[in-house]
């Protein structure tokens, strides 16, 4: 019973926090969907190259740990940058 009551107190606007959490989950999406493509395309390029298969176990897994990375750190600027606007 008393958990309701001090959840609320940190629950201010719910609807302001759902918007904010909808329009981060689409950009994370959107950053993830195009780190695939992108990898997609690298990939494809590769194999039309004739790439052997050590270039898939070295370079194509750190091109794509790399873009993984940027792309966190990239959400985490985006949404430290707003939260710090924001007050």
């Amino acid at each position: 019973m008393l958990i309701i009551p001090f959840c609320c107190i940190f629950i201010q606007n719910t609807e302001t926090m759902n918007a904010t959490l909808a329009k981060w989950a689409f950009i994370a999406g959107a950053l993830l969907f195009a780190d695939w493509v992108i990898l997609i395309l690298f990939g494809s390029f590769a194999k039309i190259c004739k790439a052997e298969e050590a270039f898939y176990c070295s370079a194509y897994c750190i091109t794509g740990i790399v873009l993984l990375i940027l792309t966190i750190m990239l959400i985490i600027y985006l949404s430290w940058n707003k939260t710090a606007k924001e007050q």
